[in-house]
């Protein structure tokens, strides 16, 4: 069988932000785990204009370390979206300079709260208002250009759209066939807000940690590549731009880097989304103490109720 090719429109390698800014559809991520700049030299050959990454990461300094790096930020700085993440004890502005003169730039393209609240605070809320009034301020001093949340569930979300001066441009979650935040998903739509997936592959390494399974052998998606001549990962990220949503992919090999590209030229049929749909587990990869407060945390008569267990 052939595979399938379909012609699309150079528009569906981009996508628009709530700003009007337009930013390429898939995202590279810098997590942790990367500690060679030639991941980040490979990822910029391979074609990557768009990088996730965080003060935390401790990494950001080897983004644009190579050659190609340093001459894109030099001739070309806006043909790349630069996103880092900041979280509740980092200070501002300092932090936000320090990244910067790590990564030889003069503003970020877009910061992320990499949490709205922590579960040992005495006023999350109260820090929540703070946080996102200090970050609508570096906005306001050119430091960085768009702002938004990461790992923020739905009732924060309306809670900082309630009192935002600038509301977030996306909110950056784990999200992928087992686990969907469908709930989410729908008010960041009705919100105008995109929705950013970190692990957008069900992260294989860490489920392999857990003696699990990731999406990408599940039986469905399989099926699906088998059908389209395609890899999985391909097929499970083709679904997640089908929904609008932005991939934060991560690889250290150039073909694999390269594979997370080429996803432009086929297409699910809409039996095929709805299949890959109803596979998930609500299973999330990802289950520390904060995200638990972050993205269940309710928010009743002006205080946040954080549920006992995670919801299945």
């Amino acid at each position: 069988m052939a595979k399938q090719v379909v012609e699309r429109d150079t528009d569906d390698r981009v996508v628009e932000l709530r700003t009007g800014d337009r930013v390429p559809s898939i995202c590279f991520g810098g997590g942790a785990r990367i500690r060679n700049g030639h991941v980040f030299e490979e990822a910029l050959t391979a074609g990557y204009r768009f990088f996730d990454t965080a003060v935390t990461y401790g990494n950001d300094h080897l983004l644009f370390s190579s050659e190609v790096g340093r001459r894109l930020v030099a001739e070309r700085r806006d043909s790349v979206v630069v996103c880092s993440k900041a979280s509740l004890w980092n200070p501002l502005p300092d932090a936000v300079h320090e990244a910067l003169g790590r990564m030889g730039l003069e503003y970020l393209d877009l910061l992320l709260l990499h949490h709205p609240v922590h579960p040992k605070d005495d006023d999350p809320l109260e820090t929540l208002r703070r946080r996102w009034t200090a970050m609508e301020q570096l906005v306001d001093d050119g430091l960085v250009r768009m702002i938004g949340l990461s790992n923020t569930g739905s009732s924060l979300l309306r809670f900082v759209l309630d009192f935002c001066r600038m509301p977030p441009v996306v909110d950056q979650v784990e999200f992928h066939p087992y686990a969907q935040d469908r709930t989410l998903l729908a008010a960041c739509e009705a919100a105008g807000i995109r929705l950013q997936a970190y692990c957008p592959l069900g992260s294989p390494w860490r489920q392999a940690e857990r003696g699990k399974e990731p999406p990408t052998v599940d039986p469905v998606v399989s099926e699906i590549a088998r059908a389209k001549e395609r890899p999985p990962s391909q097929v499970i990220l083709r679904w997640l731009m089908d929904k609008r949503v932005i991939p934060v992919v991560s690889a250290t090999r150039a073909d694999h880097m390269q594979q997370n590209l080429d996803v432009f030229d086929f297409e699910l049929s809409f039996s095929e989304r709805e299949a890959i749909d109803a596979i998930d587990q609500r299973d999330r990869t990802w289950r520390d103490p904060v995200k638990h407060a972050s993205l269940f945390g309710k928010v009743a008569d002006g205080v946040l109720e954080i549920p006992e267990q995670w919801p299945r």
